[in-house]
C-alpha cells in the first residue's frame, strides 16, 4: 500500500509571515517570538501585533498587515478651540475630541496665543 498525503493541506488559505519584534500567541496557542516563520491567516492574527509581522510572500498581500498606501491616507485636519472656565477668568485648550490639551489653566490672551501656535 503507498502512502499518500493528505489531500487537505493545513495551510490552505494561509500565508507565511515572519515576526519583526515582539511576542504574541495565536489562538491556537502557538507561541510566535521575534524572527519565528509561521502560517497563519489574516484574521488568526491579533490586530494589535500587525504592524510587527511581515508576510514573507508580499505577492498580492503587500497591504495585508493594516498598512495605507500613502495615496490612500487623506490629511486628517486637526481642530482645537478655546473655552472658558467657569470659575474665574481662565481658558483651557481643547482638541478636536472635546480633551483639555493644556496643563494648566490659561489667562485669555495666553489661551490666544497657544491657540495659535497649535493652528500655525
Amino acid at each position: 500500500m503507498e502512502r499518500t498525503k493528505d489531500p487537505s493541506d493545513p495551510n490552505e488559505g494561509k500565508l507565511l509571515w515572519r515576526k519583526t519584534a515582539g511576542t504574541f500567541r495565536l489562538p491556537d496557542r502557538r507561541i510566535i517570538r521575534a524572527g519565528d516563520t509561521f502560517w497563519a491567516s489574516l484574521e488568526e492574527i491579533p490586530v494589535s501585533f500587525r504592524d510587527t509581522i511581515v508576510a514573507v510572500d508580499q505577492g498580492e498581500y503587500d497591504i495585508v498587515t493594516g498598512a495605507v498606501p500613502a495615496e490612500k491616507i487623506e490629511a486628517v485636519k486637526l481642530t482645537y478651540t478655546k473655552q472658558k472656565r467657569e470659575e474665574g477668568n481662565w481658558w483651557d485648550i481643547l482638541d478636536g475630541q472635546g480633551k483639555i490639551i493644556n496643563e494648566k489653566a490659561l489667562r485669555e490672551d495666553q489661551a490666544d496665543d497657544y491657540l495659535k501656535s497649535l493652528l500655525g
